[in-house]
């Protein structure tokens, strides 16, 4: 496989992983801040992709979280690793 090909099956994964997190309630994404990153190893077109996601608060004012991930895999004789990020505002409420 070459380098193209495994950071597309990475990004693959990726995406989809920080999809599901964004679709997490707040109130657990908050509980999963500065914790060590949670590592899955996922299956994409028949590659072991390993993908690591970690929640930190984007700014001191704590207005949104940072949700980061990493997809990790063998390419061509090197270790690949893909990088990907989303911020998630959080709502204040009106008074």
């Amino acid at each position: 496989m070459n380098q193209r090909t495994y950071r597309a099956i990475g990004y693959t994964a990726l995406v989809a992983a920080l999809n599901r997190w964004q679709q997490r309630p707040i109130a657990e994404l908050v509980a999963w801040v500065d914790l060590p990153a949670e590592s899955s190893l996922v299956t994409v077109d028949g590659e072991e992709v390993l993908v690591d996601i970690a929640v930190r608060w984007l700014d001191a004012k704590r207005s949104a979280l940072l949700i980061q991930g990493f997809a990790h895999g063998s390419s061509h004789l090197h270790i690949e690793r893909v990088k990907e990020q989303l911020v998630l505002p959080l709502r204040r409420a009106e008074p």
